[in-house]
């Protein structure tokens, strides 16, 4: 069938298009994050913090699908075909714009802390205090306290939600280094955060009991 511009702009007026600037990622708090961690025992407030990641989540990822196959020879003689046997997702990574009090930076650093221990923050003398100079145990945490379910969700041009990316028992793998220059006065500190996760889902349900 001959292209037909007219059906085409038919079709992109009755169904839009979706862009990639309009969307929103929500972080629920892992388990391991809801105590203290910041320097001189300051609590760390988890809804300014995951409000701020929100408004300040500026490219994220949605993960990408791989169906693993193998090649197979159903009669023992004949074509191969290729058979699927499993499927794998990739990786995700988050970008966010830093704040002036380093508090996404913070979070995150301390997320990374409570995977494995490499900076010495579980270590402690008999009485239950800390060392001066505590020493790393290269020890790692409970999975159960550090995974979190991530939400990606995505908004067409109304504001309306359009689809959902639920990211279930994920945790950060990667974070960037960030070069500091006295010469560079024009452009804003960024935080780039690998993530991986265990499976993840798609829907157009909105969450319940969050409010944006």
């Amino acid at each position: 069938m001959a292209f037909n511009i007219s059906e085409f702009n038919s079709s992109i007026s009755n169904y839009g298009v979706l862009q990639p600037n309009k969307f929103l990622v929500y972080f629920a708090t892992p388990r391991v994050l809801n105590g203290v961690f910041s320097n001189g025992g300051n609590p760390l407030f988890n809804l300014d913090t995951s409000y701020l990641m929100q408004m300040r989540g500026e490219q994220a990822r949605i993960p990408g699908i791989n169906i693993m196959t193998v090649d197979n020879n159903r009669y023992g003689l004949g074509v191969m075909q290729r058979m699927p046997f499993n499927a794998q997702f990739t990786d995700t990574n988050i970008t966010f714009t830093a704040d002036s009090k380093g508090e996404i930076y913070k979070y995150f650093y301390s997320w990374f802390t409570s995977i494995i221990d490499f900076n010495g923050s579980g270590s402690s003398n008999q009485n239950g205090t800390f060392f001066t100079n505590p020493q790393p145990s290269y020890t790692m945490g409970y999975k159960d306290d550090y995974v979190t379910d991530i939400y990606i969700m995505v908004f067409d041009n109304y504001g309306n939600l359009a689809k959902q990316i639920t990211l279930y028992n994920a945790f950060p793998n990667t974070m960037n280094d960030i070069n500091l220059d006295w010469g560079n006065t024009n452009s804003v500190m960024k935080i780039t955060v690998g993530l991986t996760f265990k499976e993840w889902s798609m829907d157009v349900f909105a969450m319940p009991g969050i409010n944006f």
